[in-house]
């Protein structure tokens, strides 16, 4: 019972990330806000793959490490997660020192992202050790004070430098720091020093599961593809004020999907558990009521929420009501990914490739859908509501292929992975 309170407070923090964003953008000028979304992106896209897919698997075994009394293994494995993720983002910053370029953005900002997101990598590979125990409610509390940390300095900064990519760096210093410690708090479960372990974890890199990570890696990397393909886009096509505007609009998906995460913490246990006891059946039958509730819960509110949402960017956000015309497709999209409890089922059910295939599917398809129709309408410079009909056509095309993948496994007695 005591371990209920993470709900509330895990949302509590993802709340105060949200508020974060939105306050850069009351702080920031538009082209300084653009820069801070464009290095949000970069970090979030090295989370992706920053440790090659090694996350996943310590996700998957640290929990067992814990319950068989090998500390020091689930240690070990986080030691190389961090050291894959350090590795990778050093290997980025050569390649952006020796001319790499993307999209509009400065080599500094480039830079200044992968670093950016290594330490979020660092962050949230510091933070599987409270999971693996069971104690979500210190899970939930560490993200809270980070959540504070970031938004209170980062403020500060904002105000002092109206600079993007100084707010980017204090995050940078300041999540790198948190990790540490508790990191630092981590190994006190076994006897042995910081610079040992990684030692050991340095000299036992060649047996990671390497084949595994990169499997888990391709099917993280095409969901994330999935659902960020529109704002590399953007940040691509669109001029600097117009990102911006985008990517204000794209709090509302932020939103959604850090609701979906939220609600999805109970939802794919209870799902993996039911596999566990050879009832696949009632697993999808949870799958099709948590899914469909939230579907017709979100498709109820969506035309108040665009009435609120119109009404605050109108009035304390007016450098942003280009975003307004965006946000009716964007809560099309955020009601579709927020209700998808079909790709856990999926992933639940053993069915990892058939997820994997399906998302490829639906980019290619989406793609070709959205290209066909731009070019149908005329050469033309893209705008951003062109733009964000690529999100609604991507999540619509994965959202019905899912459907019809999670109707195939149902009949599925495999047993449940832990990918949380």
């Amino acid at each position: 019972m005591r371990q209920l309170w993470y709900f509330p407070l895990l949302a509590m923090a993802m709340g105060l990330m949200m508020v974060r964003m939105l306050v850069m953008a009351r702080i920031l000028d538009m082209r300084s806000f653009a820069e801070f979304s464009g290095g949000i992106l970069i970090s979030s896209s090295f989370c992706m793959l920053g440790c090659l897919g090694l996350q996943i698997t310590l996700q998957r075994g640290w929990p067992v490490n814990i319950w068989r009394g090998q500390e020091l293994r689930g240690l070990t494995r986080a030691a190389q997660c961090n050291l894959a993720a350090g590795g990778t983002a050093v290997a980025f910053i050569v390649l952006v020192l020796c001319g790499l370029s993307i999209g509009t953005f400065s080599p500094l900002l480039l830079i200044v992202g992968v670093v950016h997101g290594c330490t979020q990598q660092i962050f949230l590979i510091a933070t599987v050790e409270s999971r693996s125990r069971g104690d979500a409610v210190r899970f939930s509390r560490d993200n809270i004070v980070r959540a504070l940390i970031l938004l209170s300095f980062g403020i500060l900064v904002a105000v002092l430098t109206d600079s993007g990519i100084a707010v980017l760096a204090t995050e940078a210093v300041l999540t790198f720091s948190y990790s540490i410690m508790l990191l630092r708090r981590s190994a006190t479960y076994v006897r042995l020093d910081m610079w040992r372990l990684y030692n050991l974890a340095l000299r036992r890199m060649p047996r990671a599961p390497w084949r595994a990570a990169m499997i888990l890696m391709a099917i993280t990397g095409v969901g994330f593809l999935v659902v960020n393909l529109d704002r590399w886009l953007a940040a691509a096509r669109l001029s600097a004020l117009e990102f911006a505007a985008y990517s204000f609009a794209w709090t509302v998906l932020m939103l959604a999907q850090s609701a979906q995460q939220i609600i999805n913490t109970s939802i794919y246990p209870m799902m993996c558990r039911r596999f566990a006891s050879d009832e696949p059946r009632r697993a999808f039958r949870v799958c099709v009521a948590s899914s469909l509730c939230v579907l017709f819960a979100g498709a109820v509110s969506a035309l108040p929420a665009y009435l609120v949402l119109k009404y605050c960017v109108y009035t304390w956000f007016p450098k942003y009501t280009g975003a307004v015309v965006i946000v009716p497709l964007f809560l099309v999209v955020g009601v579709l990914r927020v209700s998808d409890f079909w790709s856990s089922f999926v992933l639940a059910a053993g069915h990892e490739s058939t997820l994997l295939l399906a998302n490829i599917v639906a980019t290619i398809a989406g793609v070709l859908m959205w290209s066909l129709w731009i070019n149908a309408s005329g050469a033309k410079p893209l705008v951003p509501t062109d733009v964000a009909l690529l999100a609604l056509i991507l999540s619509t095309l994965s959202y019905a292929i899912v459907i019809g993948c999670a109707w195939v496994a149902r009949r599925s007695q495999g047993r449940s992975r832990a990918y949380v």
